[in-house]
């Protein structure tokens, strides 16, 4: 559930509430098709979703990395 709640508020940051409502019903939707899966599939797809998660968060550190350091260091108001 907390994965949820850090992805519905990701898309709501990119201001997208069409895509937010999207994945509401997606995961509402796939819920039930969890919970009548059976051995280790559940858990496979737990761990491939966290790693995508982990990717996805490693990219966008690497791409903001000069941004928040001008933020952190440098004159705030020169960040556009």
């Amino acid at each position: 559930m907390a994965w949820t709640w850090f992805a519905e508020h990701a898309f709501f940051y990119m201001r997208n509430s069409e895509l937010c409502k999207i994945f509401k019903i997606f995961v509402i939707a796939i819920i039930p098709v969890g919970a009548y899966m059976h051995g280790k599939l559940p858990w496979q797809l737990a761990d491939i979703c966290a790693n995508g998660l982990i990717i996805t968060n490693i990219v966008a550190i690497i791409l903001l990395r000069r941004h928040v350091t001008k933020l952190m260091f440098h004159d705030k108001g020169a960040v556009k």
